[in-house]
């Protein structure tokens, strides 16, 4: 009895667990937020998505990831080791389906 009231209660458990989604953005965010030189804020998190979809869409338009860093040279403060930052945070996350 004790065993059938276990595996009722797990299998409810089971039913009603929140399902895990994983969110590439917040993921990108997040890996630039832990590297030095990018300050994510809820101002600069809407540029830096912006700025990642940018480089995905580079990405899969056969732009190399090194003329992909050179075209988000326009952001203030951004240097080319900042934006190589970006294009890889950003092919990790938003676009990992891109070779």
């Amino acid at each position: 009895m004790g065993r059938f009231i276990y595996g009722v209660l797990l299998a409810a458990a089971l039913a009603f667990a929140p399902i895990a989604h994983a969110d590439p953005t917040q993921d990108y965010l997040n890996q630039l937020s832990g590297t030095v030189g990018f300050t994510v804020t809820p101002f600069t998190s809407m540029f830096l998505t912006n700025a990642g979809n940018a480089i995905c869409a580079d990405l899969r338009a056969g732009v190399s990831p090194e003329d992909a860093a050179q075209r988000q040279l326009s952001y203030p403060g951004s240097t080319i080791a900042l934006t190589r930052l970006m294009v890889s945070a950003a092919h990790q996350n938003i676009c990992p389906d891109v070779p």
